[in-house]
């Protein structure tokens, strides 16, 4: 409500920092009300595909672009626009192209996952900020707090922190172990510890994969239904939990939505193996991927 309150009565740049669920996004999306147009700065492909189909259902009236590495926008239809969404490197083409004049085009400036700071992205927010025309609002949940006084003064912005989290964060770390049973035969044995205590035990016979393996728990032991995210160091590994995942769990999705990825006009090696788990609730995403 703070945050709120100070888009419409002062002019002073805002950092909100707060956990996930929070309501930092919709900070965001009212400065872009509030000033009628602005831009959405959205680090990776992914989070601009989803916030350019936010913001369309937000302000059906409103001229909403985006601009990233699969959709060229080019700066005279930024001009033309209302709302645009992009990442910071295609926000660096449009700061030199329209210099001093881009504050005009966009009053307020959106920079979501601004923790997210490397040296190529600080010299990007440095020269929006010697603008001084457009305001920037910088929404983050991960900023520790010795750094939150230094960011805050970089930004010169007014800090707007709340450690509230209305979803539950729960940290539990599994364990594998690889045995003998007393038939002779390889077993892997799996501890689920919280809080420093054992809450779960699964044992597999043979070698498992370990994220076949935590899904098996989630689904059958703990009877959860909700979806499953897991983060993997590489495309290919990517790939694979993927593909063993659905092997495991071959429960059937709607036919239509198999269909409509099916036409796709062209199937790269990399769309084709997307086939391979179409026909189950399994998917995964990553940089090599096109947007359809």
């Amino acid at each position: 409500v703070r945050a709120l309150r100070l888009i419409a009565r002062s002019r002073r740049n805002i950092l909100v920092v707060a956990p996930t669920g929070m309501g930092k996004t919709l900070v965001g999306y009212s400065a872009l009300a509030f000033y009628g147009k602005g831009t959405y700065i959205a680090p990776t492909r992914a989070l601009c595909d989803e916030k350019y189909f936010e913001l369309q259902g937000l302000f059906p009236k409103k001229s909403i672009v985006i601009g990233n590495k699969d959709f060229y926008l080019s700066p005279w239809r930024f001009k033309k626009s209302d709302i645009r969404v992009v990442t910071p490197w295609r926000l660096d083409i449009y700061l030199s192209h329209l210099k001093r004049a881009f504050g005009y085009y966009s009053p307020v400036v959106v920079i979501d996952e601004i923790h997210s700071l490397d040296s190529y992205l600080e010299i990007i927010f440095t020269k929006l900020k010697m603008l001084n025309r457009a305001r920037i609002i910088g929404l983050s949940a991960t900023i520790n707090e010795e750094d939150l006084e230094k960011f805050s003064k970089w930004l010169n912005a007014v800090v707007v922190q709340s450690m509230e989290r209305r979803i539950p964060l729960v940290k539990r770390i599994v364990f594998f172990d690889e045995d003998i049973s007393d038939e002779g035969e390889i077993v892997t044995k799996m501890n689920v510890i919280e809080s420093g205590k054992v809450i779960g035990k699964l044992t597999f016979k043979g070698e498992v994969d370990k994220c076949v393996a935590i899904t098996k728990y989630i689904r059958k032991v703990e009877k959860d239904d909700h979806p499953i995210l897991f983060f993997s160091l590489s495309r290919s590994r990517a790939n694979e939990i993927a593909e063993k995942i659905a092997r495991v769990f071959p429960e059937k999705v709607d036919d239509e939505v198999v269909e409509k990825a099916l036409l796709l006009p062209e199937l790269s090696e990399v769309t084709s193996d997307i086939t391979k788990t179409l026909c189950i609730p399994v998917s995964y995403t990553h940089l090599t991927l096109p947007t359809n």
